[in-house]
């Protein structure tokens, strides 16, 4: 292969989003924006919306209360549904999901996350491991005005990299805690 030609494919590959190398250093691991997503339990009906269209019934859903303290729960798909309306996300399906372990209080927002993670809590705060090698990944939500940002955190939330942002209208007036590194789009260490 010519150099010059060799040069421009190698500096192509050192950008592409999720390279390791170019200014995308720090975005979401392969596979997280897909296995991550949102789920909220009214009534009977526990909601979940994720950006992934092709998931089978009984797959296992992991659910992470954000609040303090935070909690896990487990679910499985029980089949497609409307998904949650507070998540303007065009690209997430919908399903329906059935608690197997754990709680879900009445409307509160949770992370769902798709498939095998190991999941620890120590003293009330969750970390998550989505690969057997992969670092550990924390969670954290905060109020705007009138919905929760959920975010996801490589090392303590608002020291470490953001990689993971979702924003949920819930049409209520809160009280806005929110910081800067909580709502940045792109995350203020994105470059």
């Amino acid at each position: 292969m010519y150099p010059a030609i060799r040069s421009v494919l190698l500096a192509c590959v050192l950008l592409l989003p999720g390279s390791r190398f170019g200014a995308f250093a720090r975005a979401a691991p392969p596979g997280l924006a897909v296995r991550i997503g949102i789920a909220v339990r009214h009534g009977a009906t526990l909601c979940f919306s994720v950006p992934d269209a092709g998931l089978a019934g009984a797959t296992r859903v992991a659910l992470i209360a954000p609040t303090q303290p935070q909690a896990i729960a487990r679910a499985v798909i029980v089949g497609r549904g409307p998904g949650c309306a507070g998540w303007r996300n065009p690209a997430a399906a919908g399903y329906r999901l059935r608690l197997t372990g754990g709680r879900a209080a009445n409307g509160l927002v949770l992370f769902g996350i798709v498939g095998a993670a190991r999941l620890v809590d120590r003293d009330g705060q969750v970390s998550a491991r989505l690969a057997p090698a992969g670092r550990w990944l924390r969670f954290r939500s905060c109020a705007s005005v009138d919905g929760v940002h959920l975010t996801i955190w490589r090392g303590v939330p608002l020291a470490g990299a953001r990689l993971w942002h979702a924003y949920y209208y819930l049409n209520q007036d809160l009280v806005a805690d929110c910081t800067e590194q909580d709502t940045a789009d792109p995350p203020p260490d994105a470059g």
